[in-house]
């Protein structure tokens, strides 16, 4: 038997693979070594997840969007190096945060373009990103169809479609989660998330993912989990010290989201200066509080309700627990929550010394009362089962 190649020096094939390796930077990914172009041992694990509902939880700044694009490539053009994939045209959606970041994933998509697969139609502009027929999306010359869905537009924009994979660019709404993974039943398509744990209320999906055993709410370990930290070793592509500098460019109140991927940490946006690590204990015991007190800032239509529990033990004010509202509360449900808070901590609304949450109309639930009349009488038609 004869391949053709007998008569190939080796001189011919080195210079067949390094042009392949310029001209296909899909196929440099996932046969290049890790920071030669190729995808690194963290992002080899989450593209191998046997599952077809995987998730990439990830630092800033290690490739995380790089191999959602990757995916999104494969699946297109149905040659994933580590998995089956249809064998024709396929349909999906890269839900967004925002349909104005899709310029932003369209530069990630185009730095790994293989050569030739575009659609005549479909053009990729620095500015716009890839449109096609002048309409934003990706279609590749084999017939298949990415469009860019935004995770907190109207609910009803991900309705109707039938496809074959999903891929969500960060976590969109809760509402939206269910009715985009709804889209592949049909065809039993496959749904990848990739994202940093940090910038918007996370609570329900880590619930959904991993469960809560609090409330005795199952996870869906279905959906495997790969955490990719800021380390040399996942980024081999950079120096210890250009790592380095972006890390000491962290505030020691993000760096567990931003630098190891982690769920736990405290925003930007909830900075108090006044405060750092050191004012974070758990004492045991916990003193007892003379005093116990709620601050609630309602903000302005749903899920932005935040309430704070705070406890004084005649020396020191106590931030004890926080409950902050899902994209889709009531104020009957911020009352049950909030009495929920006090049951943790073995209080009853009757020890609450005071209670203040500031001044807002009903911009949610209805109109002639004040959110503060509003909780006021979820708690009371509450207080006969307390």
């Amino acid at each position: 038997m004869t391949t053709g190649l007998e008569h190939v020096s080796d001189a011919d094939l080195d210079r067949a693979w390094v042009n392949l390796v310029a001209t296909d930077r899909l196929f440099a990914y996932s046969e290049c070594k890790a920071g030669d172009g190729g995808m690194s041992a963290g992002q080899e694990a989450f593209h191998r997840g046997e599952s077809n509902r995987r998730v990439l939880q990830a630092a800033n700044q290690v490739g995380k969007t790089r191999a959602g694009a990757a995916e999104c490539w494969w699946y297109m053009l149905g040659r994933h190096p580590f998995r089956e994939t249809p064998q024709r045209a396929t349909n999906g959606w890269i839900i967004l945060p925002d349909l104005n970041d899709w310029p932003k994933v369209s530069k990630k998509l185009r730095e790994i373009e293989p050569p030739n697969v575009l659609d005549p139609a479909c053009h990729y502009d620095t500015a716009k990103g890839y449109t096609y027929r002048g309409a934003r999306g990706l279609m590749t010359r084999n017939g298949s169809l990415a469009l860019p869905k935004s995770g907190t537009q109207q609910q009803t924009a991900l309705a109707g479609d039938t496809l074959d994979w999903l891929w969500f660019d960060e976590p969109p709404r809760e509402s939206h989660w269910g009715e985009a993974l709804s889209r592949l039943a049909v065809n039993g398509g496959a749904a990848w998330l990739t994202f940093t744990p940090i910038g918007k209320p996370l609570a329900w999906l880590k619930t959904y993912l991993l469960g809560n055993p609090e409330t005795n709410e199952a996870g869906h370990p279905e959906w495997v989990i790969t955490l990719i930290a800021l380390t040399h070793a996942n980024v081999p592509h950079r120096t210890e010290a250009n790592i380095a500098a972006q890390i000491a460019e962290y505030s020691p109140w993000e760096h567990a989201q931003r630098v190891e991927g982690a769920w736990a940490g405290v925003t930007k946006d909830r900075w108090l200066s006044g405060f750092s690590e050191a004012c974070v204990v758990d004492p045991d015991p916990m003193p007892s509080m003379e005093r116990i007190g709620i601050g609630i800032d309602h903000g302005e239509g749903s899920g932005k309700e935040v309430a704070i529990l705070v406890g004084y033990d005649g020396f020191r004010l106590w931030a004890l627990d926080e409950y902050s509202a899902p994209a889709n509360s009531t104020p009957a449900m911020d009352a049950t929550a909030i009495l929920a808070m006090l049951t943790r901590w073995g209080l009853s609304p009757f020890q609450v010394s005071i209670c203040r949450g500031d001044t807002n109309s009903m911009g949610k639930g209805g109109s002639g009362l004040s959110v503060n009349a509003a909780l006021e009488w979820g708690w009371r038609t509450r207080f006969d089962n307390i």
